[in-house]
């Protein structure tokens, strides 16, 4: 197995906290408008296709 590069992994790590502050956005404009259904954490949270994207990668 070959180690994966630190700039994958911050990468990786980026893109997810990208995705935590949108949907931390969204869960505070879900709470101020009643209204709007709430969306659920699966669709807030899609981790999936960063590990698939890793295992493409790393797998070449």
């Amino acid at each position: 197995k070959s180690a994966i590069p630190p700039q994958k992994i911050l990468k990786c790590n980026q893109l997810i906290e990208a995705d935590i502050a949108a949907a931390a956005e969204q869960e505070t404009a879900d709470t101020e408008d009643d209204e709007e259904p709430h969306r659920t954490p699966t669709q807030r949270f899609n981790f999936d296709r960063y590990a698939a994207s890793e295992v493409n990668t790393f797998n070449h």
